[in-house]
């Protein structure tokens, strides 16, 4: 071939051998294609396939292999070209190193090799990362998370979420007010995520809803075991001029003034408080609504003609049992029971008569 042909044949490149990224121009931030290392032919279709597809592992969570371990740092092998390095104390626990060589870790690529350095690796910020996606899963979905309160900040909570910081609010504790928010330093509670963002690293917590759920799902469960003209225990909750709400273990019933006692009763709070423990009977329930409507002098005898002979029948007039606490009127309550188990004779209910006002005036002195 003669030099002037020679000249003007094009040049080829002799083809590579070796397995590796493509290199980047030194200072900017590495952008060379990851392929992992699984032992492909780098002649073959399906590495060119995947050298076309690959993307950089740059802010990605890999997992790695520990290779080397010094006083300051671990080589991890993570099927880059090269392997990673890392700073020691991300893998310590109480100061003590809590890896060895063989351990199989998470770690996230801060940036790939440039220049003769490796590629810079991190525990902590994939803890970090994985924590992030989490969080979001949580929001997306409408699960609960748990967290440790770290301490109360202005007007609520600090709370670290593997690592993570959240803002639990005040307002969102309890559906109760909460006035010491120091009470719940270092305890570990569960919560709803119900604002995130993940760009300006915010995360605002709600307790609250989590016990707002718990509470529907007890009355829910309580509803169902409760029917009408059952006689239920329940705990007096809140007294109203037009009634007391009573607490049936879970699921709140109202019993209504005109449902307290056969005679004239003007203000609940002249026979219940708050606080006290009363048997009632389930008068009407409303499942829809979750509306129990409960009634107390139902509990006594009533007379064919006026409703308060029922207890004139003993000598007690209506007027000394609307006096009477919850505790007192539950006595009676027993008393008038017993009377309409026992026989008609005379005897009989002149002793349940005496009975009677004998345990009234010991109530009446304490």
């Amino acid at each position: 071939m003669s030099e002037e042909n020679r000249r003007a044949e094009p040049r080829k490149e002799p083809q590579s051998t070796e397995i590796a990224a493509p290199r980047t121009q030194t200072g900017a931030s590495s952008s060379k294609q990851w392929i992992p290392d699984v032992g492909l032919d780098p002649g073959s279709l399906l590495y060119e396939l995947l050298q076309e597809q690959a993307i950089s592992p740059e802010g990605e969570v890999v997992r790695g292999t520990i290779v080397r371990i010094s006083e300051h740092e671990i080589v991890i092998d993570f099927g880059y070209e090269s392997d990673g390095i890392a700073n020691p104390a991300e893998f310590t626990e109480n100061g003590i190193l809590a890896v060895k060589i063989g351990d199989e870790v998470d770690v996230l690529v801060k940036n790939l090799a440039t220049q003769g350095k490796l590629p810079v690796l991190s525990r902590v910020d994939a803890i970090l990362q994985r924590a992030w996606d989490d969080l979001e899963k949580s929001y997306r979905e409408g699960k609960s998370i748990k967290g440790r309160v770290v301490q109360p900040i202005k007007q609520g909570l600090w709370v670290s979420i593997g690592g993570i910081p959240a803002y639990l609010p005040g307002s969102q504790v309890d559906p109760r007010p909460v006035f010491n928010l120091n009470s719940l330093r270092n305890q570990e509670i569960e919560a709803k995520v119900i604002d995130l963002d993940r760009k300006r690293a915010t995360v605002v917590l709600s307790r609250k809803a989590i016990i707002e759920e718990e509470n529907a799902e007890r009355r829910r469960q309580r509803l169902q075991q409760i029917e009408e003209d059952m006689i239920v225990d329940g705990q007096i909750k809140h007294v109203t001029e037009f009634g007391v709400f009573v607490d049936l273990g879970g699921v709140d019933g109202l019993l209504h003034l005109a449902d307290m006692a056969w005679g004239d009763l003007r203000n609940p709070s002249e026979l219940f408080r708050v606080g006290e423990k009363v048997k009632v009977k389930v008068l009407r329930i409303d499942r829809e609504r979750d509306l129990i409507t409960l009634g107390y002098k139902q509990l006594f005898p009533e007379a064919a003609g006026d409703p308060s002979d029922d207890l004139d029948i003993i000598g007690i007039s209506t007027s000394e049992v609307v006096r009477l606490s919850a505790k007192t009127a539950e006595v009676l309550q027993e008393m008038a029971l017993s009377y309409e188990r026992i026989t008609k004779d005379r005897e009989e209910i002149e002793l349940l008569k005496t009975e009677t006002r004998a345990m009234l005036a010991q109530l009446s002195a304490a």
